[in-house]
């Protein structure tokens, strides 16, 4: 008989708890630290007078490991069964329109800090040229899962209800009411104060035949969950950064301010004053009549230990950045030399922390084109052919400026074309023309370099080369 299996039977998840962790997220990384004010209270319940000081770790953290669509994307639908051409200019116009790039640029800023993102869109009515385009956040979601082993697909489960303001009011305290988005697979409806109001045109009825969301995860959520846990490490370094400063601006200021001390008091200690100009001046009178020290006043500070602190706070700062693949003295804008070695290393772990989330929004990238023609389909005049697909090429700005770039050319690893098509985000035809171009103008200017000409982009395959130019004396004073 085999040895007993000790499993657990239920798991209990406090819903409510992972929510406000979850917009105390959202909050700090939009900068918005109004939720300190209670932390302060938690941490320092006897402690009045403490001022908030807020450290904005988690937007900074955000912003230094995002960037896949801070520059322009170059994008190619593509669609093997369609030989006509008019969907895809349509759908890049679209884009373009509808500021995808930059709506995704915010989501991957939010994916890196809570781990599950929701995204949906809808059609804007008799604009047929653009759609809107909606990002959710852990706190607003809320799941029926239509098979528990299966939580994780939102778009099979019974019922996915997303929290949607629906009024607002901005008088001296701006008030934001929310109602709820339900969507099923047969109904996509907003339920307010004053019921169901429809979602897409004039109709509570669900045109997609799914929930039409598209789900991004940094990480795998638990069994059960249908969403990854948070990115806890980074909320708490983030509070505990903000009472530190907190806590130790207080201790400084309660230490340095100076407490009146008198030495060498004596029992009935006499006190007169004299009025010299706008100044008064202060007597201690010695009642001690056999010679003794007399009464001195003084004025007594404490010593807080301000040089520990602030290495402590730095070396917390250090540890975290190291397991966020961030360099510690870039992220602190340390004003110290750094070699050019150490620059190339930094840059590679940052795209490599930015390569984990490519194979991310690839797959997002296809669900959402197919989402976008879903919602153009539904009001265009030009219709988009199923199965359409999106190529990407992302930006970025210092592909090919390494050490080792011109042996890679020279390898034939790259090009010059390629090299300026991702960094400007360029087709590769236009970066040829552009790369020809450049060379036959610098080959015109007689530019020398290293006593050869600039090469000539015109000349044949198999062709001789150009002559070198001798260089130019220098010219005698």
């Amino acid at each position: 008989m085999a040895g007993a299996v000790s499993w657990v039977p239920a798991e209990t998840w406090n819903v409510v708890e992972f929510r406000l962790r979850s917009r105390q997220l959202a909050q700090l990384m939009r900068n918005d630290f109004s939720s300190i004010k209670a932390e302060l209270a938690k941490a320092f319940p006897k402690t009045e007078s403490i001022q908030e000081r807020y450290v904005p770790f988690v937007w900074r953290y955000a912003h230094e490991l995002s960037g896949m669509y801070s520059m322009a994307v170059l994008r190619n639908f593509v669609n093997r069964a369609s030989a006509n051409t008019d969907p895809f200019i349509k759908l890049k116009d679209v884009y373009q329109r509808s500021d995808v790039d930059r709506f995704l640029h915010n989501v991957h800023r939010k994916l890196l800090v809570q781990n599950t993102i929701i995204v949906t869109a809808r059609p804007i009515p008799g604009v047929p040229n653009k759609v809107r385009l909606y990002a959710f956040e852990p706190w607003q979601v809320d799941v029926t899962p239509d098979d528990a082993m299966d939580a994780g697909d939102l778009t099979a489960a019974k019922m996915v209800r997303l929290q949607v303001p629906i009024d607002a009011s901005y008088d001296a305290l701006a008030t934001v009411v929310y109602g709820t988005l339900v969507m099923t697979p047969q109904e996509i409806y907003i339920d307010g104060p004053g019921g169901k109001k429809p979602f897409i045109g004039n109709s509570t009825v669900n045109p997609f035949g799914r929930i039409p969301v598209i789900v991004l995860r940094g990480e795998d959520p638990l069994p059960g969950r249908w969403c990854a846990p948070l990115n806890e490490a980074v909320l708490k370094m983030a509070i505990a950064l903000c009472l530190t400063e907190s806590d130790t601006e207080l201790l400084v200021h309660m230490q340095a301010w100076g407490q009146k001390v008198i030495k060498n008091a004596q029992p009935g200690q006499l006190v007169d004053e004299m009025q010299v100009g706008p100044d008064k001046v202060l007597a201690l009178v010695n009642m001690d009549m056999s010679g003794g020290a007399g009464p001195e006043l003084a004025i007594v500070q404490g010593q807080p230990p301000i040089a520990q602190m602030t290495n402590y706070q730095e070396s917390r700062l250090r540890q975290m950045c190291s397991m966020l693949d961030l360099a510690p003295d870039a992220f602190m804008k340390v004003n110290t030399s750094v070699t050019g070695d150490a620059r190339d290393a930094d840059s590679d772990e940052r795209d490599d922390a930015k390569q984990r989330y490519a194979g991310i929004f690839l797959a997002a990238e296809q669900e959402l084109v197919e989402l976008i023609g879903d919602c153009l389909n539904l009001q265009g005049a030009v219709k988009i052919p199923k199965g359409t697909t999106v190529e990407l090429q992302y930006t970025d700005p210092d592909f090919g400026s390494g050490k080792d770039a011109q042996g890679e050319v020279e390898l034939g690893l790259t090009c010059p074309q390629e090299i300026l098509a991702t960094r400007k985000g360029m087709t590769l035809k236009a970066a040829t023309d552009k790369v020809q171009a450049n060379l036959d103008a610098t080959r015109k200017a007689g530019v020398v370099f290293s006593g050869k000409v600039a090469a000539d982009p015109g000349t044949a395959p198999g062709a001789p080369p150009a002559k070198p130019v001798p260089p130019v004396p220098p010219v005698q004073p």
